[in-house]
């Protein structure tokens, strides 16, 4: 059912190839309060993009499994919309991950690339933050999250769950 609200929308959120997004109005630019990855990254604007980018670069290298082969009806933009849900949870944002354990809505990270996932992760992490501190927290929540990223993986135990 979510899929079906999501997709709904998608004409209006997801730019096509060759489209350029509008000039940011400014109007989200305050800093989330506090301190710790969530709010230092920005909040959810630069999370989402960093998943974006991630998502778009994981899919096309190949440490996911591709959307061929996964449930139909599952797309880009939900497996963007979900992983900046998981992301911006996993650094201390107030989003609820709605998609805990579900291994259908999982980005889809093979087990055996997850090394050269995180890899790739630091590369999309600093083309957004630069070569800092915030790159390296963001990375790590997304290390955190394993579990809810990797095909076929489960957490350990109940306090992996947040």
């Amino acid at each position: 059912e979510i899929q079906e609200v999501l997709s709904a929308f998608q004409d209006q959120v997801v730019l096509k190839r060759g489209e350029t997004a509008p000039p940011d109005p400014g109007l989200s630019t305050l800093r989330p309060d506090g301190h710790g990855p969530y709010s230092d990254a920005g909040g959810v604007y630069p999370l989402a993009w960093f998943a974006d980018l991630l998502v778009e670069s994981s899919l096309a290298v190949g440490y996911t499994v591709p959307l061929s082969q996964r449930k139909p009806g599952l797309t880009k933009a939900g497996l963007k919309y979900l992983v900046t849900e998981l992301l911006c949870n996993a650094a201390g944002g107030p989003e609820v991950v709605t998609s805990r354990g579900f291994d259908d809505a999982k980005l889809g990270v093979k087990p055996s690339h997850w090394t050269s996932f995180l890899s790739e992760a630091r590369g999309v992490a600093s083309s957004v933050w630069g070569d800092s501190d915030v790159s390296k927290s963001v990375v790590a929540a997304l290390k955190g999250a394993e579990a809810e990223l990797i095909i076929g993986h489960v957490a350990a135990n109940s306090k992996d769950i947040k």
